[in-house]
């Protein structure tokens, strides 16, 4: 049996190159990937002329709210009833997931950052550093200027 997928393989694996080969001379590729489009946002509150961006492949809820300069990049998650607000002059990103219910806010001259796979759950985050992969429990409050690692 073996042999045989074998020499299937070896028999088609040519022409499957060459085909590839073909679709992107022609400019397409089978192989591409196209994020999602972002998703509807409840509320985007400019502050001072700033506006939210979300990048596409970013998910924020419809019940969410962001405010002023807030970046949600892509792979980035503001969840049901979250609240992100930064200040005019500060802006905070969001490269994590911010969860339900969840507050995360920046002071003037000191932005809030949410980093890629750290998550904050149902918690107060005062502008503060959430570091790659840690977790901010339900309930908990980051104080100003905290470091979460």
């Amino acid at each position: 049996m073996a042999s045989a997928v074998e020499k299937l393989l070896a028999f088609t694996a040519p022409h499957l190159k060459t085909a590839g080969r073909a679709l992107r001379a022609a400019g397409c590729n089978i192989m591409a990937y196209d994020p999602p489009p972002p998703a509807p946002v409840g509320q985007s509150v400019a502050l001072n002329g700033a506006s939210p961006t979300i990048a596409a492949g970013a998910f924020v809820a419809p019940t969410a709210t962001l405010v002023g300069p807030v970046t949600v990049e892509a792979g980035g998650a503001v969840l049901y009833g979250a609240t992100v607000q930064a200040a005019a002059t500060s802006p905070l990103t969001i490269a994590g997931s911010v969860g339900a219910n969840a507050v995360v806010r920046g002071a003037v001259g000191a932005g809030a950052v949410v980093e890629a796979n750290a998550v904050v759950l149902g918690s107060v985050l005062e502008r503060g550093v959430v570091e790659s992969a840690a977790i901010v429990g339900a309930g908990a409050t980051v104080a100003a200027d905290g470091r979460v690692a």
